[in-house]
């Protein structure tokens, strides 16, 4: 069996849903402004690229996230 990932890169220009913050990346220290290390700060919402929704998001007591098998996610898919 052959897995091939189809998550998409989260970057600046990503399209997101209406309404939701767009991407955003903010550097917050910088090795080359002096700072004793690089990082970055980054801001989206969790319905930015690719991801599921849980049956939390839509029923009251439905399942999260982290009690979804694994193998729930994995299957046919058509790209």
């Amino acid at each position: 069996m052959t897995y091939i990932d189809v998550s998409v890169d989260v970057w600046e220009q990503l399209p997101v849903w209406p309404g939701t913050p767009r991407v955003a990346f903010q550097r917050d220290f910088a090795l080359e402004a002096g700072d004793g290390v690089n990082d970055t700060t980054l801001r989206f919402s969790v319905h930015t690229g690719t991801h599921i929704d849980a049956p939390l998001h839509f029923l009251q007591g439905g399942k999260s996230v982290d009690q979804i098998a694994l193998e729930t996610l994995i299957g046919p898919v058509y790209v």
